[in-house]
């Protein structure tokens, strides 16, 4: 159970700190600034991938080839870059998404991983989205991007947190 608290813990504040990073830019307050350089070294940043906090929600920032700004603005109106794109976002929020639920499928203190090809599965249209982007075959939208990272995400605890419990076990 203690390795499933700690994990649930960690995943919430990281979701937490991602969360809050375009509120404290909007009001100034440069913590946020702290926040963008921890998180690129976890991330490229790039706006034309990410996703921005507007007035009126959070939704795709412009398509701004390889910028890196964090503010922009969209139909006159100002948005603040989250510090990590699309996927990324996607990917940690569901991650803490299948941690909450993991309890509902296995003991929160099993030390039995599933079947590796499970994770396979969850990741391969991620893999292939990131492959066919990166090599130019076709460019992603943060649409597929959100969906392709929250099926990894989602997927993540089922085998992370049997392993830490097997490791921390031993």
């Amino acid at each position: 159970m203690r390795v499933y608290l700690i994990f649930i813990i960690a995943v919430f504040i990281l979701n937490l700190l991602i969360f809050i990073t375009p509120v404290l830019m909007k009001n100034k307050i440069e913590t946020y600034k702290l926040l963008y350089d921890g998180f690129s070294l976890i991330c490229h940043q790039l706006t034309s991938r990410s996703l921005c906090l507007f007035d009126d929600g959070i939704r795709d920032c412009v398509a701004q080839a390889d910028s890196k700004e964090k503010i922009v603005t969209v139909d006159g109106k100002r948005g603040y870059k989250f510090p990590v794109c699309s996927r990324d976002m996607s990917f940690y929020f569901f991650m803490l998404v299948g941690g909450i639920l993991l309890p509902f499928f296995m003991d929160v203190n099993s030390k039995k991983v599933p079947p590796i090809y499970l994770l396979v599965i969850a990741i391969a249209p991620m893999a292939i989205d990131g492959l066919t982007q990166a090599i130019g075959l076709r460019e992603s939208t943060n649409f597929i991007r959100i969906v392709t990272g929250g099926i990894a995400g989602f997927v993540v605890p089922f085998y992370l947190i049997p392993t830490l419990n097997s490791v921390i076990d031993n």
